[in-house]
């Protein structure tokens, strides 16, 4: 199989998955899985209407973001004006990532959306056409997987 990262820089890729709360919050159901770069953990919660996660949770469709800039400043402000964040959710992010995609993750038999498959990069514009097309590949499977654990639950 060909490999989907080419280049001299390794991608630094991680990737978790969020579940529904309710309408208005989303929670990260298992630790981040890939780079040494640490983060959110399970039980983590976010904002439904914020981020890259928020998008493809209200849109029900891949979302990709790509950090326009290197300051650190600038990039709280993007996070605050153009993706929803309020300042004190912004500042905890990770001031490291470059790109993150947000997938979906919908029960093939009901459509109802089991989650949403988060990954993120500290290479910039990392997630283009070929790895996005890889990711929404893997997510029937991990909806599969998502719907099985979350209805055993309940």
């Amino acid at each position: 199989m060909e490999a989907i990262y080419r280049g001299d820089i390794p991608p630094q890729l991680r990737v978790t998955i969020f579940h529904p709360v309710g309408n208005d919050r989303l929670e990260q159901v298992i630790d981040y899985v890939g780079d040494a770069r640490g983060g959110g953990r399970a039980g983590r919660q976010c904002n439904a209407r914020a981020g890259v996660i928020g998008a493809a949770f209200r849109s029900r469709e891949a979302r990709v973001a790509n950090r326009s800039n290197d300051d650190d400043k600038a990039y709280i402000r993007e996070l605050v004006d153009l993706w929803g964040y309020n300042e004190p959710e912004a500042k905890a992010l990770s001031m490291e990532t470059r790109s993150a995609l947000a997938v979906p993750l919908q029960e093939s038999s009901t459509s109802d959306l089991v989650g949403i498959l988060f990954l993120d990069a500290v290479v910039p514009n990392f997630f283009n056409r070929r790895q996005q097309s890889a990711a929404l590949l893997a997510s029937s499977a991990i909806a599969k997987y998502a719907a099985f654990r979350f209805k055993t639950q309940e």
